[in-house]
């Protein structure tokens, strides 16, 4: 009995064993794309909205804070690894050197979004690189020295990136959409001294309409699967980001914390939130 029981389990051991044998065999051209590719470069495709078609629209100002963890594959990798490279990084190289960006100046007081001055290389480079005085000891009687240095803004001096999106009801499809405008990275400003914060500067603007041609050829790190590689264009269109609000269209144009102290910005930021989530469910009152 205990023979004949043998040779019935035979098909099964036989099949297992050629199972782990299929596994352990290398696979070639199986993963891709890999890391250090480039992707196809076709951007998401928005739908076609006729002006007759616009029921209601509101334009939003929003924040994203690349400290919070959601939002940590905007500025990481700091330095390009891997194929990969963070936002900002991605939009110096794009802006210098590949050449296929343009940025327009935010004006003198960091409130002009409306692409009215593009900026050429010379102010690109006078935001980009920062000159810093450093004091350091001859080497020949010890006094102290001045030396001139320049830096370039690092991914680590960013602290966010701003968008401005417009939300409109597609009246066609009775549907609430979003669709994003421009971004601005946002510098850290700290006191030279004393190393204390003193708030923060927007750099430059984007198109986005411009800037996701070549967002959409550039991968981006997927924390939920080392096989999938999405592009930035795919990061925004899906809105695998969280942020605030900052600012509502209104008669004053101004934002939130213009009027408002932090902390009731903060709250009538997530009632502005909340008036666009009831918006798109009004609509189905009967």
């Amino acid at each position: 009995m205990l023979y004949r029981s043998r040779v019935k389990q035979a098909p099964r051991v036989i099949f297992f064993l050629f199972s782990a044998f299929i596994l352990t065999v290398p696979s070639y051209g199986q993963y891709g794309p890999g890391p250090d590719q480039i992707l196809d470069g076709t951007p998401v495709p928005r739908p076609a909205v006729r002006d007759n078609d616009l029921l209601w629209l509101t334009t939003v100002w929003r924040r994203i804070d690349v400290r919070q963890k959601m939002n940590q594959h905007f500025c990481f990798p700091q330095s390009p690894t891997q194929g990969r490279m963070s936002l900002f990084e991605f939009i110096k190289r794009g802006l210098l050197e590949e050449r296929v960006l343009t940025a327009y100046s935010p004006g003198s007081l960091g409130d002009n979004d409306m692409f009215t001055d593009s900026l050429n290389r010379d102010e690109l480079l006078n935001i980009l690189r920062e000159e810093k005085i450093v004091l350091t000891p001859s080497l020949e009687d010890g006094s102290i020295d001045t030396v001139r240095v320049e830096e370039w803004i690092a991914t680590e001096d960013i602290i966010g990136f701003d968008i401005k999106e417009r939300w409109f009801i597609d009246a066609e499809k009775s549907v609430l959409r979003v669709g994003i405008i421009s971004i601005a990275p946002v510098q850290a400003i700290y006191d030279g001294e004393t190393g204390e914060f003193r708030g923060t500067k927007t750099l430059f603007w984007l198109n986005y309409n411009e800037a996701r041609y070549a967002m959409a050829k550039w991968p981006i790190y997927d924390r939920h699967n080392d096989l999938q590689y999405i592009s930035y264009d795919d990061l925004f269109a899906q809105r695998k980001f969280d942020a605030g609000i900052t600012k509502v269209s209104n008669v004053y144009d101004r934002s939130l914390i213009e009027y408002l102290d932090p902390k009731d910005a903060l709250y009538q930021a997530l009632l502005e939130h909340e008036k666009l989530r009831e918006r798109e469910l009004d609509m189905w009152a009967y």
